[in-house]
């Protein structure tokens, strides 16, 4: 196995869909609940029982999410607020971005967790949900007793996604509710406010099986004029298209309709070059733009050597991205994005441009201006240089499958994921088990004092994790004679890994991912301080293609001191971490770490907005220690059906010495 390493020193961010300018925003009336003739009453939303309006809930210091009067949600078992949207329907958007503050309230003496917050979009004809996503909220210890009583203000971002396409033409509402159901309602309350939504979808979507419909229905395509289409078995799912202008079979073309003109996008498709297809000279996949001094749109095509380019026109001319050689003799996933970070006048945008191959990415040039609106040509597929249409040129020579247009630019992350969905779509899935383990590895340093990784490398081994989160790993430091001991361990694995510092110090101490499975992309960011003196603290995210499936696994190492101050500090860190890892919802995610907190802890409490402890989702569970170490199985994961079958702490003679820390594991069966 190649091991492929990602290190990531400095701090990243990475945003699931960027570029709010390429997007729909949904006028919702009255977001903040501001308008209302009473404590009942918010102009613009309906309303069950258990639904309030009121100022002042508290002390909302923890953010500005909340502010003025807010919507209360008692835990009835149902009750919700609603608001239609205005000229949307079900089959109008494809994903819908929902923005909003959130905080927990109690007003008795006891206090409980929510665990049932729905947001959700529900079609009013039918009366069913169409999507939603669940949030849960743990009690983080306030009653009417104190003042303030409302606690954990966050701002949330949840994602909802649905095939627009095949769903009716009905008017839909945003819902948000509070399915729990407490034996006193007012003992868990959330507290919402200031409502954003905002909407995507895809623009063009060409599948190509024995057809150039667009799965979207706006932008058939046709052949190219008195030239022949003709289709492949073989492709990455049914059919696909087949190009080899030698024997009379050329690409296709779409109208231009003004619909590819975002200044965020993300095209992607499947490409398949067979021996015969190389050494041909430049060839187009895909062509829309203009040329000459009014330069715009966007080429992708291989060029003389047999690499991969990505132009973008500009008024001052086309600029290129270069990627890698062609892989030829398989199937492979290409994505192209671009997003808008400043404007250059009223049809030109300044951004960054990415090239991604399978899934991981290849190539990224900023500070590039980008002409968006093309004013004349058609979309080509398989062939190049529109500004002559109806002659083209540059014709490809290959195999072409799965081709779309997206008027966002995705994330890595989100990028990986929709590799990963294809191959889901195209294989069969054969992974029925994973097994996620942390393990904080103390540098190897054993409890008997002695500095050994291949203690530790055995006890990974035969432990059989496929995903393994490790904390306190060095890299070159004196104390470990300067080992590389993330690069150790995978290569006696024979693992991928991935490695983050946490140590804002310089001092080179930090996290580490183990996998056997491949890792497409990851993200470190430190952790705040707050004025700790502990300053070894960070979260990763590794984005994992595990049996052409994606998942996020994260893993993190919270602050250490036990005094009461410091399990603040841990609070305030489990905050960032929910802001970080909400990013990452397109696809299940699960936290691994040292969290130096029992399960019963406020830290761990403020995780269950978006986690549950593979301890108690397990079916087995074996060795409990109930410690620091913890494996978090997200929310999006159980309710699509994933199980937790074992939970196991493992205590033998080798674990004993190996490190301070046990190593526990969660087996996990999509």
């Amino acid at each position: 196995m190649n091991k492929k390493k990602l290190s990531i020193v400095l701090v990243l961010v990475c945003v699931i869909i960027a570029g709010i300018t390429s997007a729909t925003s949904i006028t919702i009336s009255n977001p903040g609940f501001e308008s209302g003739s009473s404590s009942t009453d918010a102009t613009s939303w309906d309303r069950t029982s258990g639904i309030y309006y009121e100022s002042a809930l508290g002390d909302y210091s923890e953010g500005s999410v909340i502010s003025g009067r807010a919507a209360s949600l008692k835990s009835t078992g149902g009750s919700y607020v609603q608001q239609t949207l205005s000229g949307v329907y079900a089959d109008s958007y494809d994903i819908y971005q929902i923005d909003f503050g959130i905080g927990y309230r109690c007003d008795s003496a006891t206090e409980g967790d929510i665990k049932g917050i729905r947001i959700s979009l529900w079609d009013l004809t039918d009366n069913v949900e169409v999507a939603g996503e669940t949030i849960m909220m743990g009690d983080p210890g306030v009653d009417s007793s104190q003042t303030p009583n409302v606690d954990v203000v966050v701002d949330r971002r949840v994602y909802l996604k649905l095939w627009g396409e095949y769903l009716p033409h009905h008017p839909v509402a945003l819902r948000l509710a509070n399915n729990h159901n407490a034996a006193n309602p007012e003992n868990a309350t959330a507290v919402i406010d200031n409502i954003e939504v905002h909407t995507y979808r895809r623009m063009a979507h060409w599948d190509f099986d024995s057809n150039l419909e667009d799965e979207t229905g706006g932008h058939d395509a046709s052949a190219l004029p008195n030239k022949s289409v003709n289709y492949s078995s073989g492709g990455i799912e049914d059919d696909c298209l087949y190009l080899r202008p030698s024997s009379g079979y050329y690409g296709c073309s779409a109208v231009n309709s003004g619909a590819f003109n975002y200044d965020n996008f993300t095209l992607s498709g499947w490409v398949y070059m067979s021996s015969w297809g190389m050494n041909l000279g430049t060839q187009s996949l895909v062509s829309y733009r203009d040329t000459g001094s009014n330069a715009s749109g966007f080429t992708f095509y291989c060029d003389n050597n047999d690499k991969w380019l990505f132009h973008t026109g500009s008024s001052a001319g086309y600029d290129s991205l270069t990627g890698p050689s062609i892989v030829s003799g398989q199937w492979n996933h290409f994505t192209l994005t671009f997003e808008k970070t400043g404007t250059y006048s009223a049809s030109e945008a300044i951004g960054a441009k990415r090239m991604y191959i399978n899934g991981q990415m290849v190539a990224s040039k900023s500070n590039v201006r980008y002409k968006y609106a093309v004013p004349e040509g058609p979309f080509l597929i398989g062939a190049g240089k529109p500004e002559t249409y109806p002659t083209c040129d540059y014709f490809f020579n290959g195999y072409l499958d799965d081709v779309r247009y997206h008027n966002w630019r995705m994330s890595n992350a989100a990028v990986a994921d929709l590799y990963g969905r294809s191959l889901d779509d195209a294989y069969a899935d054969t992974c029925d088990n994973i097994r996620l383990m942390t393990y904080n590895i103390h540098y190897g340093k054993g409890t008997d004092g002695v500095l050994s990784l291949s203690r530790i490398a055995d006890v990974i081994e035969d432990s059989g994790a496929d995903i393994i989160g490790l904390q306190e790993v060095d890299y070159d430091h004196e104390r470990s004679n300067h080992v590389d001991q993330a690069a150790w361990l995978a290569n006696n694995l024979d693992m991928y890994y991935a490695y983050g510092l946490a140590d804002a110090t310089g001092t080179v101490q930090g996290n580490a991912i183990l996998s056997k499975y491949p890792i497409l992309s990851v993200n470190n960011w430190q952790l705040p301080l707050y004025g700790s003196e502990d300053p070894r603290r960070a979260v990763m995210v590794a984005t994992i293609l595990v049996e052409g499936k994606v998942i996020h696994f994260g893993n993190t190492h919270l602050t250490q001191n036990r005094e009461p101050y410091y399990v603040e500090v841990r609070n305030f860190q489990v905050k960032e971490i929910l802001k970080r890892l909400n990013e990452f919802t397109e696809a299940p995610i699960f936290l691994a770490g040292d969290f130096n907190s029992r399960r019963s802890y406020p830290p761990m409490d403020r995780l269950k907005h978006m986690f549950r402890d593979s301890y108690d989702l397990a079916a087995s569970k074996v060795n409990d220690q109930d410690y620091w170490d913890h494996i978090m199985v997200c929310h999006k994961f159980t309710e699509s059906g994933g199980d937790v079958s074992l939970n196991k702490t493992i205590i033998n003679s080798l674990t004993q010495v190996a490190s301070d820390h046990y190593p526990q594991f969660a087996d996990v069966e999509p």
